[in-house]
């Protein structure tokens, strides 16, 4: 990677050196010498960091406190809100007392949260933008945040008993209610375009 700017440099250079009709061992030697000059002045090789991983526990901590921080119409959903809120708080809870539990829960709990948040962060833009909330779209966001605690809720109860097939399907449960989180993620861009 460190040889393909001097070396396009003494191309260039020799293409110049040619076209001005100077003897080709002049115009090579010179080119030759153009480019160790430009690899000695170029800054030697950055080495690229790795791409640090993300920590599901901590990127899931955020997502709670970002999603503490909404306020959401009407207060039935805000209160739904924070039921989901702590039941988060308490599988991260579990999460960081053992980071070596179950990473595929980790996982989908840092993707939930991260969706949830897009979504309630979407409704409620909509909800400011058309002056109050629609009963439609409050039913059916109050609905999938019943069902999100819901499954948190058992998750952690599963997780605390360590059962590999109950937790396998948990997992599969969840990962259901991501994909009904996902479609009305992208109903709420629909309607507020």
């Amino acid at each position: 990677m460190t040889d393909i700017v001097p070396g396009i440099v003494a191309a260039v250079a020799f293409i110049a050196m040619w076209l001005l009709q100077l003897p080709l061992a002049v115009s090579a030697g010179l080119a030759a010498a153009t480019y160790f000059g430009v690899r000695f002045l170029m800054p030697s090789a950055v080495k690229l960091a790795e791409p640090a991983s993300v920590d599901p526990i901590a990127s899931a901590a955020k997502s709670v406190s970002l999603l503490r921080q909404c306020a959401v119409a009407p207060p039935a959903v805000q209160a739904k809100l924070n039921d989901v809120c702590s039941k988060a708080s308490a599988l991260i809870s579990y999460f960081a007392s053992d980071k070596t539990s179950n990473t595929d829960a980790q996982f989908m709990v840092q993707q939930y949260l991260g969706l949830l948040y897009e979504a309630v962060s979407r409704y409620s833009d909509a909800v400011r933008l058309s002056g109050g909330a629609s009963g439609e779209a409050a039913k059916s966001i109050a609905e999938l945040l019943d069902g999100l605690a819901t499954r948190f809720g058992s998750l952690l109860q599963t997780l605390r008993h360590e059962d590999d097939t109950e937790i396998s399907n948990e997992i599969k449960a969840l990962n259901q209610t991501l994909t009904d989180m996902d479609s009305l993620t992208q109903k709420v861009r629909g309607d507020s375009s």
